[in-house]
């Protein structure tokens, strides 16, 4: 990023957002896909539904 000319500031604001969001953002969203998966369902996930859900939300 500092070799496109971005200024200084914008890189370190930049780089303060990458690290307040990140870490554990994908564990949120990926549980999260898991959850609503068994609410539309009504009942508990099988394993093999509940594998699928959570491969689904890594991907995400």
């Amino acid at each position: 990023i500092t070799g496109d000319g971005m200024p200084k500031d914008a890189i370190e604001w930049y780089e303060r957002n990458l690290n307040c969001n990140i870490p554990g953002g994908k564990l949120d969203r990926g549980m999260s896909v898991v959850d609503t998966a068994e609410i539309i369902k009504g009942t508990p996930l099988t394993d093999n539904e509940y594998l699928k859900a959570a491969v689904l939300g890594w991907d995400i």
